[in-house]
Parts: structure tokens; C-alpha cells; sequence
């Protein structure tokens, strides 16, 4: 893959992660081996895989109780 190519990749990368992040999701787990590929025509669409470890830091489960975040996912 050419130089452009990475380029645009990774952008995509950071705009999902801004997405997720944005919607209050702590992914804690990626590397290359969580983003996967979508080929279309002569094109590589990156996406984010694995969100076992992710955290959501909107989501209160016990409001009487002050958490900095929870978790969800397998343990491993």
C-alpha cells in the first residue's frame, strides 16, 4: 500500500475513534491486530474490532455509587 493510501487509512482509523469516543466508548484494547479490513473494489476500509475490553464511560450501573467508568467485555 502507497504512502496516500496509509494516509487515508489511518484517518479513517482516527474518525472512528473519534466517534466512539464522542459516544462515551473506551475501546483499552486496540492494536493492529483489532482493525480488520473491508475491501471495495480497489479500496481498503478499515474497521475496529474486538470491543471485549471496551469501556463506556456514559453508563452509571449504580447511581448511588460514584464510578469513574464501567466495564464490559470477557475477562480473560
Amino acid at each position: 500500500i502507497n504512502p496516500v493510501e496509509n494516509c487515508r487509512i489511518f484517518k479513517c482509523i482516527v474518525k472512528a475513534l473519534q466517534y466512539i469516543h464522542a459516544k462515551g466508548i473506551i475501546h483499552r484494547d486496540l492494536k493492529p491486530g483489532n482493525i480488520l479490513f473491508q475491501v471495495d473494489g480497489d479500496q481498503y476500509i478499515p474497521k475496529i474490532g474486538d470491543f471485549g475490553l471496551a469501556s463506556d464511560t456514559s453508563v452509571n450501573v449504580f447511581p448511588d455509587v460514584s464510578f469513574e467508568s464501567s466495564s464490559y467485555g470477557t475477562y480473560g
